[in-house]
């Protein structure tokens, strides 16, 4: 049985955590408790939230249950980004055997998103949770984490190519 599709995902689950971690390494310590509006999420809980979305989806879809908002937790002693990589580092290496563990038919089984309480929100393949609702959704908060460093001033890195911080002669 071909496995193109577990492939495809174990590719991207992997250029994605190096991108994260690539940003997680430009975020100043002193800023944790920044929130660009009111009722946006601070700058440390944003990264959490990030963070969080690959237990609340690897493990939810290896379960065949995902619970909503489960990635928002708070860990009291990830206080500094190098603390919140470190962390992210090893939970990544923890979760890649379960990750080597998954196949196309595993993935094609239908998982349960539902609320705290129990209510189905939605089933879809396991396929889809990795791909739209984990991917998708971690590029999207780290997009959102980029405008925040922007907004501070922070050089922000290069993730699909260069930026214009990082480009001689780019305009403004």
């Amino acid at each position: 049985m071909s496995e193109i599709i577990t492939q495809h995902f174990r590719h991207l689950w992997e250029q994605e955590f190096k991108n994260t971690q690539s940003v997680l390494a430009v975020i100043p310590d002193d800023q944790m408790a920044y929130v660009p509006f009111p009722g946006a999420m601070s700058l440390r809980r944003l990264t959490l939230h990030i963070i969080g979305l690959e237990q609340q989806f690897i493990l939810g879809v290896k379960n065949g249950e995902i619970v909503a908002g489960s990635s928002r937790r708070d860990i009291a002693e990830l206080q500094t980004a190098a603390a919140m990589a470190a962390h992210y580092q090893a939970q990544h290496e923890a979760f890649r055997p379960i990750v080597d563990g998954f196949d196309d038919e595993f993935l094609s089984r239908t998982v349960v998103f539902k609320t705290p309480t129990g209510e189905v929100l939605r089933q879809l393949p396991g396929t889809d949770f990795l791909f739209t609702v984990l991917l998708h959704h971690l590029i999207h908060h780290r997009g959102q984490l980029l405008t925040y460093l922007r907004l501070l001033g922070v050089k922000i890195p290069g993730l699909y190519g260069p930026t214009r911080e990082n480009t001689p002669g780019a305009a403004d």
